[in-house]
């Protein structure tokens, strides 16, 4: 069962596009403007804070359409289409927002952010590629090539890499190049490469790695998160000057960094800056911002926003038949789109929390995090859980976990320790249906058998109508 890459930003910019919970005027605005900028957070929420009157914010020496633009990226971490006037644009926003990072002009690296691999491995056939958008090292614009499933069909289960100019270049044209993982994009160091080796880029000549690494080996490594990876590409142009010609001009490399939303949005969370509701679950409180909840849950958004909405008067809402814990893990997965970590605790723990988490999920319709706890939850399938996970997994219309559950259980070994230890009682009293899925697979298995396990037969003695032939 695919997990599906992160929609935070796509649902925050809905509830800027909405203007759902919106509390402080600009154009448009939200309370959230205090975890996208330092700047915002001090204005609406400091000492000197703008606005507690009126929740109107004017804002001097910036065009509507740069502030528009500013806004966006707030919410969504990405910038607008700007086809025209873009240059004029962009330096309109690089005042307001902060300085770029850069480096020198015969040398530089660019980060390759591969966000969403599950989803570029199953769409992006062998063969075809995703390209980088240009960037510029030593005067010249460069790109990237992502192959997800490899150059040829030589490397179909590896990902492949190349390198090459984004520009004419009749002349040849020597750079050495090197391509790596890193795990920590904040902490870069300067442009090194340990190889002597040079390369023609001229001609649209390509270098890169064919097989760069095995997806199989990626997918166990450390350096996939959340499924998302990072390469760095360093480039490092010749140095007699035989690169250079008249129309070049060296331009510094701008090296933007991964998106810290997530980061941000849970810096709001914990700190509580701005929180305008409460929740009161199993005797702890938690407090959080209508608009990010609103935004993430079409539940939240009913609930805090809509006709019968809770809590308008006294910013409190009582939730029950919820643990505690399982709260705070919904809580802080609506803010930053990350599942919580395994914990130190037995198996029956761990196995306990997953389930109380997916069924929050369901009940506040977040799909992704539900998915995730089915993903997690189909490690932990076992005798001793098998049944518990079946049950749990039709009431909550998992597809694939209770699919998991019943291959688990049509295997004669795992259904005769099942049966043993009387883990089919549950069923069989609360969801005979599921039952009836599961004699249907095991009398599928029956017709595929030369000779009946044992544990079929005494199956097949306790539900005789179920494997009576026609």
């Amino acid at each position: 069962m695919p997990v599906p890459p992160s929609n935070m930003n796509q649902q925050l910019g809905d509830l800027l596009e909405t203007g759902k919970g919106a509390d402080v005027v600009f154009e448009v605005a939200g309370q959230t403007f205090a975890a996208r900028s330092p700047v915002f957070s001090v204005e609406l929420y400091g000492p000197m804070k703008e606005s507690e009157p009126t929740g109107v914010v004017c804002v001097q020496d910036m065009e509507a359409q740069v502030f528009k633009a500013l806004l966006r990226f707030m919410y969504t971490d990405s910038l607008p289409k700007m086809e025209e006037e873009e240059g004029v644009m962009c330096q309109h926003l690089l005042s307001p927002s902060s300085s770029a990072i850069t480096s020198g002009a015969t040398s530089g690296y660019y980060l390759l952010v591969v966000e969403g691999y599950s989803r570029t491995k199953d769409t992006v056939p062998n063969g075809d590629f995703i390209r980088s958008r240009p960037f510029r090292v030593g005067g010249y614009r460069w790109v990237i090539d992502y192959y997800p499933n490899g150059e040829s069909s030589d490397d179909a289960d590896s990902i492949s890499v190349s390198l090459q100019l984004d520009q004419d270049s009749e002349r040849p044209f020597m750079a050495h190049y090197e391509f790596s993982f890193i795990d920590e994009t904040e902490r870069q160091k300067s442009t090194h490469i340990c190889s002597e080796a040079l390369f023609d880029f001229s001609d649209d000549n390509r270098w890169g790695y064919t097989n760069f690494i095995r997806r199989e080996e990626l997918e166990k490594s450390k350096h996939l998160k959340d499924d998302c990876f990072t390469i760095r590409c360093d480039i490092i142009l010749k140095k007699d000057g035989s690169n250079t010609t008249g129309d070049d001009v060296a331009a510094p490399l701008v090296a933007v960094p991964p998106s810290d939303m997530h980061r941000q949005f849970t810096d709001l969370l914990l700190t509580k800056v701005g929180a305008d509701v409460t929740f009161q679950v199993g005797g702890e409180t938690f407090a959080a911002h209508r608009c990010v909840l609103a935004a993430r849950s079409t539940v939240f958004m009913v609930e805090l926003f809509g006709p019968m909405k809770e809590g308008a008067t006294t910013a409190s809402v009582h939730i029950s038949e919820m643990v505690p814990e399982a709260f705070k893990a919904m809580l802080a997965f609506i803010y930053n789109d990350t599942p919580p970590p395994e914990t130190e605790e037995d198996e029956d723990g761990k196995v306990a929390m997953w389930q109380h988490l997916l069924v929050a999920a369901d009940r506040y319709d977040l799909p992704r995090l539900k998915l995730i706890c089915e993903e997690k939850l189909c490690g932990h399938i076992g005798v001793g859980t098998a049944t518990t996970i079946l049950l749990l997994a039709d009431k909550h219309h998992c597809r694939g976990l209770k699919e998991a559950c019943l291959e688990f259980l049509s295997s004669p070994a795992n259904l005769e320790e099942v049966m043993e230890h009387g883990g089919l009682e549950d069923v069989v009293g609360t969801c005979p249906s599921v039952l009836v899925e599961l004699i249907a697979k095991l009398a599928l298995l029956r017709t595929q058998e030369a000779t009946p396990s044992s544990s079929t037969s005494r199956f097949r003695s306790i539900f005789p109508q179920f494997f009576a032939k026609p």
